[in-house]
């Protein structure tokens, strides 16, 4: 069952600049004629809700051996948790538009990369190196490697983060691979979000061999396209053939794109982040980000 695509234009990941809210004022012009009560009361907002400031930031960053990457930061020093986050077919970053922000703000380093559809070495190369680079530019935006590291995949994403998160053998610190960086842990945790499972597990389950690994697949309850029914179950038994660890959650009234904050009938048109669907599946991904830690 084919996976949707989406387009390259990294503008519309971007967009023209990191989301803000609206900044504080506390009383305006002269401060002489507001009452002191008043002026206690908006310092102790801006202490409990923060003044400018308190929304993730957005930073976009590459290598020689990567393809274009955004990196989504909390507000604050951190450290934070790092999340390495694919988009459903690859082609570009779309499925993050609002998703990463989300899980900025929940305290999480999300960590985005572009990888093209294509062959599986074009595959590797981008998401592996990405992967990679991830990790060693975390702690410069506040990332903590200590911490659980996730890898995060929508759609094709999910069925590409479940074979490079937990192929140690090829991909681990004593793997064969060696195109570009130095072989690295995998992942503690990978989640997949919509993802059609049962379409690849065929060609994917001799690749999943790190046993220290753990899997949460994410469904969409209402998701026409890869139906729960047809796709956790499969897999979930594959991962206990193999000796890994997964767990499932269902999203409740989520269509395949909802996961993600997609508008089903127009995916170039972002819910907002106080979509139903999407905000459970915010708190399923940092509940499962918490679960390990």
């Amino acid at each position: 069952m084919a996976q949707p695509h989406f387009g390259k234009d990294l503008d519309r990941l971007t967009g023209s600049s990191p989301r803000s809210r609206s900044t504080c004022d506390c009383g305006g012009g002269a401060m002489s004629r507001v009452p002191l009560s008043m002026i206690a009361l908006c310092v102790l907002a801006v202490l409990l809700a923060g003044c400018g400031g308190d929304e993730a930031a957005m930073t976009e960053v590459s290598h020689e051996d990567t393809k274009d990457m955004v990196v989504w930061s909390p507000a604050g020093d951190g450290p934070w948790p790092v999340v390495y986050a694919l988009p459903d077919s690859g082609i570009a970053q779309h499925d993050l538009d609002v998703l990463a922000p989300a899980l900025a703000d929940r305290g999480l380093l999300v960590i985005g990369t572009n990888w093209p559809t294509g062959n599986e070495t074009d595959a590797d190369f981008d998401v592996e190196c990405g992967y990679r680079y991830a990790r060693e530019i975390a702690e410069d935006h506040g990332g903590d490697l200590s911490e659980p590291v996730t890898m995060l995949g929508n759609g094709l994403g999910g069925f590409v983060a479940t074979v490079q998160g937990l192929d140690d053998s090829r991909f681990g610190p004593d793997g064969s691979y060696d195109d570009c960086f130095t072989g690295t842990d995998r992942p503690d945790l990978v989640i997949t979000l919509g993802t059609c499972h049962n379409d690849y597990l065929d060609n994917a389950g001799p690749y999943y061999n790190n046993t220290e690994g753990k899997v949460v697949i994410i469904a969409g309850q209402d998701d026409d396209i890869c139906q729960a029914s047809l796709n956790v179950a499969p897999m979930l038994a594959a991962l206990k053939e193999r000796g890994i660890e997964a767990t499932t959650t269902e999203i409740a009234d989520a269509s395949h794109g909802e996961l993600v904050f997609h508008d089903e009938d127009n995916r170039w048109a972002p819910l907002p982040e106080d979509d139903p669907a999407g905000q459970d599946t915010v708190d399923a991904i940092a509940q499962a980000i918490d679960d390990v830690r």
